[in-house]
C-alpha cells in the first residue's frame, strides 16, 4: 500500500513538471505576458483523430476550476475549445474538427482570418479571406490575432505553404501546422479573466 501511495505521488510529481515545463515554454517566448488571461494546465487522457468531428479529453474537470469556453494550446499552436465540464475531466472540441475555426493572422501583419482544419490530413489548415493585394510567402509564420475571447494573441500555429485567389477576390493560405496532434500529452488551458464582461456586452448589443 505504501508504495502504491508513493508511485502515485511521484508520478503527480512528474505530471506537475511536465505541465509546468509546457507553460514555461510559452512564457520564454513572451506570449503568457497578457494578464488578461490565466493558466492551467492538463494531460490529455482521449484523443480522437479519425473522424471529421474530433475531440480530445483531459484529466482536469469542474473541481480544478476548469469551465466551458476555455481556450486550450500548446507552445505550438491552439488545440480546441473546452465545450463540456464534468467533476474531474472536460471534453475539447478539437481543431481537428469541420465545427471549428479560429481568428489568425499573417506574420507581423496585421491582416487576420477565419483559420480552420482542411478536413482531410491532421497537419494542414486553411486561413481563408486574406485580401488578394496581401502578399503571403512561403515560410511565412501564421499566429493567433488576439481578436477571440479564447486565446490570447501571438501563439505560433502554423508555417504558410502556398496560396491561391478564391472567387477573384481573397486568397486561401494553405497552412502547416507546427502542433503534431498525434503527438498530444500536455496542455494549457486559457482562462480569459474578462470572459463573462465581454460575453455580456455582446449579447446586450445582439439584443438592442
Amino acid at each position: 500500500m505504501k508504495l502504491m501511495e508513493e508511485n502515485m505521488k511521484l508520478r503527480q510529481h512528474i505530471f506537475k513538471m511536465n505541465g509546468d515545463s509546457l507553460t514555461g515554454m510559452l512564457l520564454s517566448q513572451g506570449v503568457l505576458s497578457d494578464t488578461s488571461f490565466s493558466y492551467d494546465w492538463a494531460k490529455v487522457i482521449k484523443n480522437s483523430l479519425n473522424t471529421t468531428h474530433n475531440y480530445i479529453v483531459i484529466n482536469k474537470g469542474r473541481n480544478h476550476g476548469i469551465t466551458e469556453d476555455m481556450g486550450v494550446v500548446t507552445p505550438n499552436g491552439v488545440v480546441g475549445i473546452i465545450r463540456a465540464v464534468g467533476k474531474n475531466h472536460s471534453y475539447i472540441l478539437s481543431f481537428l474538427n469541420q465545427k471549428q475555426q479560429i481568428s489568425a493572422k499573417l506574420g507581423d501583419n496585421i491582416t487576420f482570418g477565419p483559420l480552420s482544419w482542411d478536413g482531410n490530413s491532421i497537419g494542414y489548415a486553411t486561413l481563408n479571406e486574406i485580401p488578394q493585394h496581401v502578399p503571403v510567402s512561403p515560410g511565412d509564420t501564421i499566429y493567433t490575432s488576439g481578436y477571440s475571447s479564447f486565446f490570447p494573441p501571438d501563439i505560433p500555429i502554423g508555417i504558410a505553404e502556398s496560396s491561391k485567389i478564391v472567387n477573384g477576390m481573397h486568397r486561401a493560405v494553405k497552412v502547416k501546422l507546427l502542433q503534431d496532434f498525434r503527438l498530444l500529452d500536455y496542455v494549457i488551458i486559457v482562462k480569459n479573466n474578462h470572459f463573462k464582461e465581454i460575453d455580456s456586452l455582446s449579447g446586450k448589443i445582439i439584443t438592442e
